[in-house]
């Protein structure tokens, strides 16, 4: 069975590109992607066939996509896993059989702006066009139902759990794209004024800001390798994360499996991942946050934050989603 993997775009080396890489390496599918950058590309551990290294987003990128992906044909494979949301204007060949992985039902379902309501109209024909829906995560799976009302199945995005290394380490770690929305600004401005170790991992737009507003028990690393990766998360006492708005966090996940608490901010899917004081600490205000997991720690030990990871392993997915495809078979 010929099965194909077509992602929407790829400007940055994160949860959706880790979904597609699996599926290429454990289900041997080949991968299209639509728009993407030479840095992305480099890192997928595939080698995806890409169709425009335009670096676009918002309305100017849902417009192209509404444009090109019905245009492409995958007429040689029996199976076209979709993955991100405009990719859905892919239209299916003879008896082809489309999966649709949701990372995020599109903004235009949720919106009432003038952009969104037309689209949404336009989009509509495309809910039928694929035979299977996979989730996610739960908040996504209700998402689905509620305003595309189909059913879909949960399979969580494929983390390699079992290369990290648990431990009982110290400082606080954050792992982030660093961008606004993903309040990683609001963390170092915090520990500016404390005594605690904190390192950042990541790149992006904030990154020279970042460090040219640190002090000196701050260390922003810039992108790092999967090793280096590793390496620090296995060394951290616990983990911070402060977006409050991920529909899957991918690096929580990580941080757990090496053992490490994670600190979060009370929102999106992340308390579906964090017990509160067992494996984590949920918040409000992140500084609140991280003085209470300073004066009362979590209940759980190593073993047990390694355990809540295990079920976000590359191995369950691989399983979860072979189903689905025998399924629409």
């Amino acid at each position: 069975m010929n099965i194909a993997v077509l992602h929407e775009a790829a400007f940055e080396y994160g949860g959706g590109m880790r979904v597609v890489d699996c599926l290429g390496e454990k289900i041997n599918a080949d991968i299209f992607i639509g728009f993407a950058n030479d840095e992305a590309v480099a890192k997928s551990t595939n080698k995806p066939r890409v169709l425009s290294k335009k670096e676009i987003e918002g309305k100017r990128r849902a417009v192209e996509s509404m444009i090109k992906f019905p245009l492409i044909s995958l007429r040689d494979y029996d199976i076209v896993i979709e993955s991100g949301s405009g990719t859905h204007w892919y239209l299916p060949r003879g008896g082809q059989k489309i999966i649709r992985y949701v990372h995020s039902v599109p903004l235009s379902y949720k919106s009432n702006n003038t952009f969104d309501v037309i689209s949404r109209k336009i989009r509509k024909p495309t809910i039928k066009t694929a035979d299977a829906y996979v989730a996610n995560s739960e908040q996504t799976s209700k998402e689905i139902e509620k305003h595309l009302n189909r059913k879909s199945t949960v399979i969580y995005p494929p983390v390699a759990v079992s290369k990290f290394s648990p431990n009982a380490g110290t400082g606080f770690v954050t792992i982030s794209r660093l961008t606004e929305r993903k309040g990683v600004k609001e963390i170092v401005e915090l520990f500016n004024s404390r005594d605690e170790k904190l390192t950042v991992v990541g790149s992006g737009p904030l990154l020279d800001d970042l460090r040219q507003i640190s002090e000196k028990n701050i260390h922003i690393t810039g992108w790092v390798d999967e090793e280096t990766k590793v390496n620090i998360l296995r060394d951290g006492g616990a983990f911070i994360l402060n977006s409050g708005n991920e529909s899957f966090g991918i690096s929580p996940v990580e941080a757990l499996a090496s053992g490490m608490p994670v600190i979060a901010r009370d929102g999106g899917y992340t308390p579906n991942q964090v017990v509160d004081g067992f494996n984590g600490i949920l918040f409000d205000s992140l500084e609140e946050g991280i003085n209470r997991y300073v004066s009362e720690g979590v209940g759980g030990s190593v073993s047990d934050m390694v355990k809540e990871a295990q079920k976000y392993s590359q191995e369950s997915f691989v399983i979860n989603f072979e189903r689905v495809i025998n399924e629409v078979t």
